[in-house]
């Protein structure tokens, strides 16, 4: 894993009292919590206090090069109704596939709302954040965001000689085409606050 250098480390796990503005010691967590990110997670001390942190938070996750595939199928066809007369038909199909990482998966707390709580234990509002390592995930590549591209396109007609004249031509066609992308990209799921808050008191 590639680490930062000559900036701050990135928070993995810090709990911060809102009124103050300064953060909640976490005692020996961080020793637990070590192994994370290569095992670089460690106490960081700031200003405000101290919280656990890594270097290698956002390195880990960025991909250097976007991975990209691409199929692509054509298809026309000609049939003489006539001596005159011509129909004809083309297809084409392609489909592309980018894959990247750009930043991980975390956590704040009530994310959707204020992003802070009552914290029954300690009578104060504290908000809480969480970096999710690939320890815990079961590998960076878990948390790729992938996008699917997909174009088709259908031509058809009719074309030959205006009978009864030696220099005009006709050619009647429709064409259709359709493009379709998707973006697919893994989501924390709805329950996440109570998974490391607990149930909601009060």
């Amino acid at each position: 894993m590639a680490s930062k250098t000559g900036v701050a480390p990135t928070s993995v796990l810090a709990r911060k009292n809102v009124s103050t503005g300064k953060y909640v010691d976490l005692g020996n967590t961080c020793a637990n919590i070590g192994d994370m990110f290569g095992g670089s997670t460690v106490s960081y001390a700031s200003k405000t206090g101290s919280y656990c942190a890594s270097p290698k938070v956002g390195p880990t996750y960025w991909t250097t090069q976007t991975k990209n595939s691409s199929q692509n199928v054509f298809g026309s066809a000609n049939y003489e109704l006539t001596p005159t007369t011509t129909l004809y038909a083309e297809a084409l199909y392609g489909q592309n596939r980018s894959t990247q990482n750009t930043r991980g998966p975390s956590w704040t707390s009530r994310s959707l709302t204020d992003s802070y709580f009552w914290n029954q234990n300690t009578n104060a509002y504290e908000t809480w954040s969480r970096y999710i390592s690939p320890e815990e995930i079961g590998g960076v590549q878990r948390f790729n965001r992938t996008w699917d591209d997909q174009a088709s396109s259908l031509s058809f007609g009719i074309k030959g000689s205006v009978p009864g004249t030696a220099t005009w031509n006709y050619e009647a066609g429709y064409t259709a085409s359709l493009y379709k992308s998707q973006d697919h990209r893994p989501r924390l799921l709805s329950n996440v606050d109570s998974f490391f808050l607990g149930p909601k008191l009060g």
